[in-house]
């Protein structure tokens, strides 16, 4: 599957990963024009079935770029609910 309007569709949980990871910096533009259309917005979003749709970034997250600010947010406001509800949390060292 390449597009990746045909992958959410259906998609309980949506995975976003950097484009540039530590040391490809140099082909960090390159990166941002060749993958543009694999980003993580709210119109991706949008075609996840609701209520499940979650997304999630292996993060350190680069907002506007591989994910937008308006979906990174709301993933970081779905872990802190869900730290709360969980005796399950992921802490910092």
């Amino acid at each position: 599957m390449r597009e990746p309007t045909d992958a959410v569709r259906g998609a309980d949980v949506v995975y976003a990963d950097t484009w540039t990871s530590m040391g490809q910096e140099r082909e960090a533009d390159w990166r941002r024009v060749v993958f543009a259309g694999y980003q993580v917005n709210e119109a991706l979003m949008s075609l996840a079935p609701p209520p499940t749709r979650r997304s999630l970034h292996c993060l350190p997250a680069h907002r506007g770029e591989e994910v937008t600010d308006a979906v990174h947010r709301r993933t970081a406001q779905h872990r802190r609910r869900a730290g709360r509800e969980s005796r399950f949390t992921c802490r910092r060292p």
